[in-house]
């Protein structure tokens, strides 16, 4: 019989370890959630940075075409002006 409560009391004292263990492990999860998250979220801001900033590279290339085509006007006049 006292072999039989060593046991048992062995049992109890693994079962409480496992259940610590338990319990960090839930707590680590936890934690790897929130970074996640955090990566998660920190990766949407970045691209939507990254989106806006190719609009306007992409704005200021449709600029520059557009001025470049009004000096190519201004310093090619036409040929043949009416009089």
């Amino acid at each position: 019989l006292k072999d039989q409560v060593n046991q048992a009391t062995a049992v109890s004292a693994t079962v409480d370890t496992l259940k610590q263990q338990q319990a960090a492990l839930q707590d680590s999860m936890g934690r790897i959630n929130s970074t996640v998250n955090s990566v998660a979220n920190t990766q949407r801001a970045q691209d939507s940075r990254i989106k806006e900033t190719e609009q306007w590279v992409q704005s200021t290339i449709e600029f520059r075409k557009q001025v470049t085509q009004r000096l190519t006007r201004l310093e090619n006049p036409p040929s043949s002006l009416p009089q």
